[in-house]
């Protein structure tokens, strides 16, 4: 690798791949766009380019035509090979990861070609037509020279408008094909841990820079330090919508903010002007309010067009009242220092799918990692890998499917093992059967995860649940994932910032796959589907308290009163304001009225228990409860 080979790999990517420059060839926009890979790889990572049988084209096209129909593709050329390694354009019908994932598989079952890609030694471009970007994708199946043996795991940049290829440079120029060991380098080169890892070290860098600053300010050191979490979370909120073009309609929406104010002539108002109306009258208001702020009319515009994001990331917290604004000299070396030197990818990664970018899961990495190098001492980053996330939510899910299910028979058991734990292409709902009872099951699931932490669990158990909707025949649109959400995921945890990025996690998993913006507000109040508290020890007024029997001798006045409760937290996740008040008044009532109609009980019995749990064999004393 060398300098030039990356100064001159990412002047292509940045200035060269463009959809609107292919569109203007003389040849298909598919086939210059091929040209356009082949020159690089040939020209400057020293490939080999591939002749057609008749040497009349520098390509040789694939018969796409033999694929099966899952494969929905619409041409596949191999233009560029070294040894045994070989490079492959494929355009789809639609650029998916499911598209992707069976043209891989076609290509390793195909006569034509399953003799060279059975062993997983290609590099993919997948493109799609009117798309302004392009995904370069390797397979790999650890331990194994087959990748049809299993389910292989796909890894893939994305290049294209919107992307910076400052990541993706650097990895390209480590796979020159003169300096032997190619899949070798090829597979060290797709590794997301360094990035993962250069993020993380990065990120500490520019929250030391923000948190000194709001010290300076006068902010006590909690304060300081959840400012500027705040702060990261509600920029690198934009960095993965803006990978929508729901932001202004730009891909690069945070750069061309900035740039605007720049500009402009305002000085040292970035934070104090321009980034609150972004935050607070932008996302925090319905479309088209307009803002305060006395923004340049394009800006203005952009502002006041953004969608109702709704949720709690964007409303006003106490540190926000303190008006300690961050400069321009400390913003600017985030934005153009750090964030602007990566990829974000919306999309989480899963067990068999990784995106070689910062996905939103790298918020739940940052924190546990701080929390491991405060509390700990220890070094590094540390999170629980996905895969391990993905059995423990299988694991789960089979003992829960098992207890719903009744009359249940070791050929049942066997089927609800085939169920949640087979590869989706493997499993066949016709065949089975059964699809009505197993969906009900998943309607029915309750999911808690007590101790939440920054959600790796329950976004796991998300993308699982989904999965077994596919496998029903039932494809996940924004509505029903808003479902799952609502209806089967719930969390606790005792650190408020931990309970905030699994929100925003969850919020990113709701709209990844959507091609257009919700009906506003586009995020559901996830306020009491993730709550900030103890799991393990309930109190009132620091007293603990036993309410385990709420569930099961609720009735009359407080079963009604549970029944509005749950009315008015479903319209509060749909986004209905003005409802907090009432909920929480209602919440207080409905407590009191437990603990009035448990007091009556227990005043007629000999034996007696307390709200604490304590056995008493005397009256109970008449002292009235306070409830705050």
């Amino acid at each position: 690798m060398t300098e030039e080979q990356t100064k001159e790999i990412r002047r292509r990517l940045d200035e060269d791949l463009s959809l609107g420059e292919f569109e203007r060839d003389y040849r298909s926009t598919g086939e210059a766009a091929t040209q356009f890979f082949q020159d690089l790889f040939v020209q400057v990572l020293n490939f080999d380019e591939t002749m057609s049988a008749l040497g009349d084209a520098t390509w040789q096209d694939i018969p796409v035509h033999e694929w099966p129909n899952t494969a929905r593709a619409n041409a596949a050329r191999l233009f560029a090979e070294s040894g045994n390694f070989r490079v492959i354009y494929v355009e789809l019908e639609k650029l998916t990861r499911t598209a992707e994932r069976n043209a891989i598989q076609s290509l390793t079952r195909s006569d034509k070609t399953s003799g060279w890609a059975i062993d997983g030694s290609f590099l993919t471009v997948f493109h799609a037509p009117d798309e302004d970007i392009w995904h370069l994708v390797t397979p790999y199946e650890e331990g194994t020279d087959d990748i049809t043996t299993g389910r292989p795991v796909l890894r893939r940049y994305t290049l294209g408008e919107g992307e910076t290829h400052r990541t993706v440079a650097n990895a390209l120029s480590g796979m020159d094909a003169s300096k032997g060991r190619l899949a070798e380098r090829i597979d060290e080169a797709f590794q997301v841990k360094p990035v993962t890892k250069d993020f993380y070290e990065n990120y500490k860098n520019a929250f030391d820079t923000l948190t000194k600053e709001l010290r300076r300010k006068g902010l006590e050191i909690e304060d300081a330090d959840r400012y500027a979490h705040v702060t990261l979370n509600r920029l690198m909120f934009f960095y993965y919508i803006q990978k929508k073009g729901w932001i202004g309609e730009r891909k690069d929406f945070v750069r061309w903010f900035h740039e605007q104010y720049e500009e402009s002539d305002d000085e040292d108002v970035f934070h104090k002007k321009w980034l609150s109306a972004l935050f607070f009258d932008g996302m925090n208001q319905p479309e088209g309010k307009s803002t305060d702020a006395n923004l340049p009319s394009e800006v203005e515009s952009a502002v006041t067009g953004l969608p109702y994001m709704n949720g709690g990331l964007f409303q006003p917290t106490d540190e926000d009242e303190l008006d300690a604004f961050l400069s321009d000299a400390a913003l600017n070396s985030v934005i153009r220092g750090f964030l602007e030197q990566y990829n974000f990818t919306i999309t989480e990664e899963s067990p068999y799918d990784i995106d070689v970018a910062v996905d939103p899961a790298m918020l739940g990495k940052i924190y546990e990692s701080l929390i491991a190098e405060e509390e700990r001492d220890e070094a590094g980053i540390f999170y629980t890998p996905r895969i391990e996330v993905d059995l423990m939510c299988r694991l789960s899910l089979y003992e829960q499917f098992c207890d719903h299910a009744k009359h249940l028979t070791a050929e049942h058991r066997h089927q609800i093992i085939r169920f949640i734990f087979s590869e989706p292409q493997d499993w066949d709902s016709k065949e089975a059967g059964q699809t009505e009872a197993l969906e009900a099951i998943l309607s029915d699931l309750r999911i808690v995860d007590p101790a939440c932490g920054s959600g790796a669990f329950l976004v796991g158990m998300k993308q699982v649940i989904l999965e077994l909707y596919r496998k029903l025949g039932v494809e996940p649109d924004y509505e029903l994932k808003e479902r799952v959400v609502n209806e089967n995921l719930y969390g606790v945890d005792i650190k408020g910032w931990a309970v905030r990025v699994a929100e925003f996690r969850l919020w990113l998993s709701l709209i990844e796959s959507a091609d257009t913006i919700p009906e506003t507000p586009v995020l559901p109040n996830f306020r009491y589907k993730l709550q900030v508290g103890d799991s393990i020890i309930q109190t009132i007024d620091d007293e603990r308290v036993s309410l385990d029997s709420l569930e099961r001798t609720v009735s009359g006045q407080t079963g009604e009163l549970i029944e509005e409760l749950t009315n008015l937290k479903d319209r509060y996740f749909e986004g209905e304001s003005g409802l907090w008040d009432d909920i929480q008044a209602k919440q207080r009532k409905v407590l009191i009225q437990h603990i009035e109609s448990r007091i009556e009980e227990l005043e007629n019995t000999t034996s007696q228990q307390t709200l604490t749990g304590e056995i008493m064999r005397s009256s109970l004393a008449r002292n009235p409860v306070a409830i705050c």
